[in-house]
């Protein structure tokens, strides 16, 4: 076998490892994966709401905060914020809301910015948007993109 025919061996012998592998690991069943996501009710999650005004600008403001998300019943959607465990720019506030899916999206209306009352920035933190979710894991990740992001995890699926 002359060395140009070797190397080219080795060469496809290598590419088919290579692809094969990136195969066997690319499908593994701890990887991101799209699949989708079924609720019960009632059924609670704890988790955590990541919120960024003015996302990917330089007078961006932030916050990150434990949370509880209660699905008590067909479409009804409680988000509690956890207020002492929030780091950031402001406090959002614990609100309802209606919810549905379609597809591999979450919609979220908020009906009550603020139903506990509580001191917080109503105007910064309302989970009102469409996220797009995947799940990783044990969590469940939800995410909306734009001048407002919003991130929300699930613990549990």
């Amino acid at each position: 076998m002359s060395l140009k025919n070797c190397f080219i061996w080795l060469s496809a012998s290598f590419i088919l490892l290579t692809t094969a592998m990136a195969f066997i690991f690319g499908c593994s069943s701890n990887d991101k994966s799209t699949s989708p996501v079924e609720f019960t009710y009632p059924h609670t999650y704890t988790g955590t709401y990541k919120a960024v005004e003015n996302w990917m600008t330089a007078d961006s403001i932030w916050t990150y905060c434990n949370a509880t998300f209660i699905f008590a019943k067909d479409h009804i959607f409680t988000i509690v914020i956890d207020t002492a465990s929030c780091e950031g720019d402001f406090n959002p506030c614990s609100a309802q809301g209606n919810y549905s899916f379609s597809g591999d999206s979450l919609f979220i209306e908020i009906t009550n910015e603020n139903y506990r009352s509580e001191l917080c920035s109503v105007e910064y933190g309302s989970a009102y948007t469409g996220y797009r979710y995947i799940i990783d894991g044990d969590y469940i990740v939800f995410e909306s993109r734009g001048n407002k992001y919003r991130k929300i995890e699930f613990k549990g699926r």
